[in-house]
């Protein structure tokens, strides 16, 4: 991927093409740890939704279902 930058004109730092080379292939394709950094990354982002959702989502619920879910105090 440095390669690629070098080639584009870009002026990158030696840690920064390190870290592209690590996340994707030369051919731009991700690598298993690109993979697992856009996997993770989608992950956190669906949990912080489902986290800025219950709030809003749990006076919705039946009574019954709402004792079932553990909640922070002042919630």
């Amino acid at each position: 991927m440095g390669y690629r930058a070098c080639v584009e004109g870009r002026d990158i730092s030696h840690a920064s093409s390190k870290a592209e080379s690590t996340l994707s292939a030369a051919d731009g394709k991700p690598t298993d740890a690109g993979i697992g950094v856009i996997v993770a990354g989608s992950m956190a982002g669906v949990l912080a939704l489902l986290v800025a959702a219950v709030p809003v989502l749990l006076p919705l619920l039946p009574s019954q279902i709402r004792a079932m879910i553990p909640v922070l105090p002042g919630m």
